[in-house]
């Protein structure tokens, strides 16, 4: 779980973090500078202490960095979207967290949840 590509593959959710962060808050530069800085950092202890910290915490600080994102949706008073959002996210996590109990199928199930909320993003970017 800490080999390179593993580390990769979270980096790069983080970088993407970011990048849905700066849409959903119509190019906000001091947001997007927010979720950029929360974002480096974790990416920082993802590669520098990825073999001695307990696995739960990169997950806690990319949950932070997930729900963080669509605090604009929030703020621009659509909470109707952020609710879905965080219902997506919430149930993701949950299949995420229960994969040993689902037999491997966890992951590949939150990963399914992935598209209702790429179409929620194009639902926000109207």
């Amino acid at each position: 779980d800490v080999t390179p590509w593993r580390c990769m593959d979270q980096t790069f959710v983080y970088i993407v973090t970011v990048a849905e962060g700066w849409a959903l808050s119509h190019g906000s530069v001091a947001f997007t500078m927010a979720q950029a800085i929360w974002n480096a950092y974790a990416i920082f202890r993802l590669w520098h202490y990825a073999r001695v910290e307990a696995r739960h915490w990169r997950f806690i600080r990319m949950g932070i960095g997930l729900f963080a994102n669509k605090l604009p949706v929030l703020l621009d008073g659509d909470w109707w979207l952020w609710l879905r959002f965080s219902f997506i996210s919430v149930i993701g996590g949950a299949l995420f967290a229960l994969d040993p109990i689902l037999a491997g199928w966890g992951h590949p199930l939150m990963h399914v949840l992935l598209v209702p909320g790429q179409w929620l993003l194009v639902v926000a970017s109207r």
